[in-house]
């Protein structure tokens, strides 16, 4: 059956489907050996520890003006840092006109946070979306060098072993040889075609399982949202997906009637719900007591699922809500109809 067939079933539910052919990214695995000294996440923000410590060390290696605002600086349109972590700024944005508006080109998916013995390996993801796939030279001599510096507790050193490109779907892999000017394999990119094509194979999809495996952080009416709606959800995924289109592919836009796609999201079910909820503290300002409220774990729905599938899958990728690019709101997909418990 056609693709275009297969993702309107439930046309008449959902008023819409969802078009993003040209969307590219790329997965990048980094395999990371602790030094003689083993590395200690132990601290810190959970997941968030390595993605700060990332930010912290490009800031060091990548700034040449660091008495001026990102915004203000007049390399911000060539300066790599700007482009990850400002990317505002490298788009001459104004700070009042930037706050939260652009996405970041990046998404982080970090080691577990703990600690490591000495030479003990891990993994560390990245995927880089658009043009920011361009990107990848530098970020890998940048994470070679934080590892020589030390990083964590204690400053502990670690060591790139090797680095390869990973097709999401495919699961091919693509070694990279050497990490400055490493090169992109054509079969490595990820295209929102072939995202619609794995949805248009799904065929009719009435239940499946979300499984929030880093705490998502989701404003929804004006509050954190503390049980994942499906609606509030799908909200969040389509914002994310339309704002990193845009921006990162030369404008592009969605094909979709937003209010009709997300509305239908109304019709789709609770089934189970094995989500807790979790707290983050404003690092900016814990003695006034903000944080932020949100989720992890399993939540099963039921209903018509399968014009939401090409958003859903691409979610595993790009996560959802506060904290994304840096490892929070991480979730997987999986089809299911009858659940059971495992065993403890």
């Amino acid at each position: 059956m056609e693709i275009k067939k297969i993702l309107q079933l439930g046309i008449h539910k959902t008023g819409g489907i969802i078009v993003f052919r040209d969307f590219r990214l790329i997965r990048c695995r980094l395999l990371l050996q602790a030094g003689g000294g083993g590395l200690d996440f132990s601290h810190g923000r959970k997941k968030m520890i390595w993605g700060e410590e990332i930010k912290k060390f490009f800031y060091k290696m990548w700034c040449l003006y660091p008495r001026e605002a990102c915004w203000q600086c007049r390399r911000k349109n060539t300066c790599f840092y700007a482009a990850m972590f400002a990317p505002s700024a490298a788009l001459g944005a104004l700070p009042a006109e930037a706050a939260g508006m652009t996405p970041y080109p990046f998404v982080l998916e970090p080691p577990p946070s703990g600690y490591y013995r000495p030479r003990e390996k891990t993994i560390l993801t990245v995927y880089l979306l658009g043009r920011g796939m361009s990107y990848l030279p530098y970020f890998l001599e940048g994470i070679k060098d934080m590892g020589l510096e030390g990083v964590g507790r204690g400053r502990k050193t670690f060591t790139l072993q090797e680095a390869w490109l990973e097709h999401p779907l495919q699961k091919k892999i693509f070694p990279l040889a050497r990490f400055i000017g490493a090169e992109l394999a054509p079969g490595a990119v990820l295209h929102g075609w072939q995202v619609e094509n794995w949805a248009a194979k799904a065929g009719n999809v009435k239940s499946i399982m979300l499984n929030f495996t880093s705490p998502a952080f989701i404003r929804y009416q004006n509050a954190f949202l503390v049980e994942p709606e499906f609606k509030a959800v799908l909200k969040e995924l389509v914002g994310r997906l339309s704002s990193l289109y845009y921006y990162y592919h030369r404008g592009k836009e969605i094909k979709l009637s937003y209010q009709c796609f997300i509305s239908g999201g109304e019709k789709i079910e609770i089934v189970k719900n094995n989500t807790r909820t979790v707290f983050l503290e404003n690092k900016s300002a814990p003695s006034q007591g903000l944080r932020s409220v949100g989720f992890i774990g399993k939540v099963f729905y039921q209903g018509e699922l399968t014009p939401y599938l090409p958003v859903l899958k691409m979610g595993e990728y790009l996560h959802l809500g506060e904290g994304s690019h840096l490892g929070q709101g991480a979730l997987r997909l999986h089809f299911s109809g009858i659940y059971f418990e495992p065993r403890q």
